[in-house]
């Protein structure tokens, strides 16, 4: 079975490993050369991958490789689903960018969205204080219920 870019979404399930078969990911290089040379700014790292990274080396490890790809081609890193202070501080001292999830804030209402990140950035601003930002971030998801 192989995994490549014109196989994307394909699901070898279970089965291949049982039967002891190769699992190869073909083109890795070409799919990332390609992002290279696409306009773009960010890189977003799904929530699949982010929500237990502080738990599973595994996802930890592609979380972390991840982030250094992003910032080697000049892209800003934003995680998805941050949903809890231990996933939100292994993000920092991986040097993750930007988070979203509802850790920081449910999905607000346009007309509120800019007095939510005024007091944000007044609260956070800065810290490197583990404490200080855990805070920060419970006083926001109050504001933001």
């Amino acid at each position: 079975f192989r995994v490549g870019p014109d196989s994307a979404g394909a699901d070898p399930g279970p089965k291949c490993y049982r039967r002891g078969g190769p699992l190869a990911v073909t083109d890795a290089n070409l799919m990332v050369g390609k992002l290279s040379r696409l306009p773009v700014d960010e890189l977003k790292i799904d929530r699949s991958l982010i929500a237990f990274a502080h738990a599973r080396p595994d996802d930890a490890m592609i979380v972390t490789s991840t982030i250094e790809l992003a910032h080697s081609m000049g892209l800003r890193v934003v995680a998805e689903g941050v949903e809890n202070v231990e996933v939100w501080n292994l993000l920092r001292r991986l040097g993750c960018d930007l988070a979203q999830g509802y850790l920081i804030s449910k999905p607000l209402p346009a007309q509120e969205v800019m007095a939510f990140v005024s007091r944000a950035n007044h609260l956070l601003q800065d810290s490197d204080s583990t404490l200080l930002q855990a805070q920060a971030l419970e006083q926001l998801a109050n504001i933001a219920r």
